[in-house]
């Protein structure tokens, strides 16, 4: 007699087996798959950092770019305003230089005569500004100047001194010993100022050869 479950289980196990082997094979389908796109992933990933690092690099360029820029059109506005401004800060230097030799001549003059007044450093403060400020090639110089005009100051100082404590019958030894103690100062301002001058002059020609682009 036919046995229809035998037949039946038969199939269920055909049909088992078979479903095992879809899911297997789906399995394995869903693996090359995820591998797949996980390896794309990874590319897309890869060149997205690669692009974000490029990005970033050509935006520190930029930047860097720019600062040169910036530096470059400094420097030649600074070479231009040198150039514009200089040689009026130079003449005035010495308009001013002249005018403080004046003021000292004047003041010696007057410490010979005994005549003991305050001594007019306008002119020598504007002198330390414009050096400071627009002819450091004049520092070296000017130092020298500012020890001869200390010296000088000093001279004053101790002549006004040796005045007052002197009497009448004194006045005459007195004006001699002042004069004698002034020494060489003339000399030391004459060479300072020689060398100011020649120095003056080569800024001069050094300014008029520059160009400005």
């Amino acid at each position: 007699m036919f046995d229809l479950s035998i037949v039946l289980n038969f199939f269920l196990s055909i049909v088992i087996l078979a479903g095992i082997y879809s899911l297997g094979r789906l399995h394995e389908t869903l693996k090359s798959y995820a591998n797949s796109f996980g390896s794309e992933y990874g590319k897309i990933e890869a060149l997205t950092n690669k692009l974000s690092e490029v990005s970033k690099q050509q935006e520190t360029l930029t930047k860097i770019t720019e600062t040169v820029k910036h530096d470059i059109e400094h420097k030649s506005w600074t070479l231009k305003e040198e150039i514009s401004l200089k040689p009026k800060k130079l003449e005035e230097f010495v308009i001013e230089y002249m005018k403080d030799q004046d003021n000292r001549h004047l003041h010696r003059d007057r410490v010979f005569n005994d005549q003991h007044e305050r001594l007019d450093q306008s002119t020598h403060i504007r002198l330390k500004m414009l050096i400071y400020l627009y002819l450091p090639e004049l520092q070296s110089e000017y130092t020298r100047y500012e020890r001869a005009y200390r010296q000088f100051l000093k001279w004053s100082a101790d002549s006004r001194a040796l005045s007052i404590a002197s009497t009448r019958s004194q006045k005459t030894k007195v004006k001699e010993s002042i004069k004698k103690s002034y020494g060489n100062l003339d000399d030391d301002f004459s060479q300072i100022q020689h060398d100011i001058f020649v120095i003056s002059n080569n800024i001069a020609n050094k300014l008029k050869n520059q160009k400005i682009y």
